[in-house]
């Protein structure tokens, strides 16, 4: 992963801040891309940017695949990929609205031992 200088600010205010969270062996697995993606979207959630509600009153993050390709300058595959581990351990959960609509995903919080 080439990392920007936007990415390189982003990442050193975030990272230490959950990396405690990825002590149980439920998350050893995925990779580094997607714990600092994690990261990232709970860094969003804390900014209050991107970030909407639904009906229930649940936050969600819209279009997050379009911001982390360029944040982290990735490709499109590579936050596919991530999507994928994440939604696995279940730290995250995409939803997809409509057709023709961005994509929104509901962040879930890591369980700490």
């Amino acid at each position: 992963m080439k990392i920007n200088g936007q990415a390189k600010r982003i990442l050193k205010k975030i990272i230490f801040r959950y990396i405690e969270e990825y002590e149980d062996d439920k998350y050893k697995d995925i990779g580094l891309n997607s714990k600092v993606a994690y990261c990232v979207y709970r860094d969003l959630i804390g900014q209050n940017r991107n970030v909407k509600k639904d009906k229930e009153g649940k936050v969600y993050i819209e279009n997050p695949r379009k911001y982390l390709m360029n944040t982290l300058n990735v490709s499109i595959n590579t936050v596919t990929k991530i999507h994928k581990e994440l939604n696995r351990v279940g730290l995250i959960k995409d939803v997809w609205d409509d057709v023709g609509k961005p994509n929104i995903v509901y962040i879930n919080y890591c369980e700490t031992p």
